[in-house]
């Protein structure tokens, strides 16, 4: 009796059905195992590692892209943050802290220290559709601060000279002080950056912006 006959499992599965006195067995090709009547496929452990391999290297490689940049980032804003310092100090800061100090209060209230990234909002990003106008000594630009108020925004230019820079610096707390219709309101300035910025009223300015132009 040909056993065989009954062997679709073994067919079926890639298996070669070979007949044995009162039953058969089912040769499997390479790569097969046997159960019961049937073949299946052995699973290469080799091609596992190798996909486990590849999984793990790229995991690692995406980790170590990402680390780089967080340090990258960190590094920069650590950057930044020294040189706002170098710029406050350099530009006077420290010396209009102790004006602002020793002054009374309701002169305090009246000087206002803009942050670089305040003013870069307000004159989005110093974009130069925001120029008002030029002088020999800075560039004005239209800022919108964000109580709504509309201001110039001029870039100064000033000597790393200390001299200078304390003159500046007195120049700035007596002109926030001063509040006369014939005189431009200086808001406020900004000290951490290259170039002082200063935050005036925005009244008529003219191609040379002589009312913001100091000495």
């Amino acid at each position: 009796v040909n056993e065989c006959l009954r062997a679709e499992s073994c067919s079926g599965s890639g298996g070669t059905c070979v007949n044995t006195l009162g039953d058969y067995y089912c040769s499997c090709p390479s790569g097969y195992g046997v159960y019961q009547y049937g073949c299946y496929k052995i699973k290469n452990n080799k091609d596992r590692m190798a996909i486990i391999g590849t999984c793990s290297g790229l995991g690692a490689l995406f980790v170590l892209v990402c680390s780089w940049w967080l340090y990258k980032i960190m590094r920069r804003r650590k950057r930044e943050r020294q040189l706002k310092k170098k710029f406050f100090k350099r530009n006077g800061g420290l010396i209009l802290q102790q004006q602002l100090s020793s002054g009374e209060e309701g002169n305090i209230e009246k000087t206002k220290v803009f942050t670089s990234k305040a003013l870069e909002k307000a004159t989005d990003n110093f974009n130069q559709n925001r120029v008002l106008g030029q002088g020999g000594q800075g560039t004005v630009y239209k800022g919108i601060l964000p109580d709504g108020r509309i201001v110039a925004i001029k870039k100064s230019k000033i000597d790393d000279d200390e001299g200078k820079v304390e003159q500046f610096i007195n120049e700035v707390v007596i002109l926030s002080q001063i509040s006369h219709r014939n005189v431009v309101k200086l808001h406020g300035c900004c000290l951490e950056t290259e170039v002082p910025l200063l935050g005036h009223a925005l009244a008529h300015v003219p191609t040379e912006v002589p009312l913001l132009e100091r000495g």
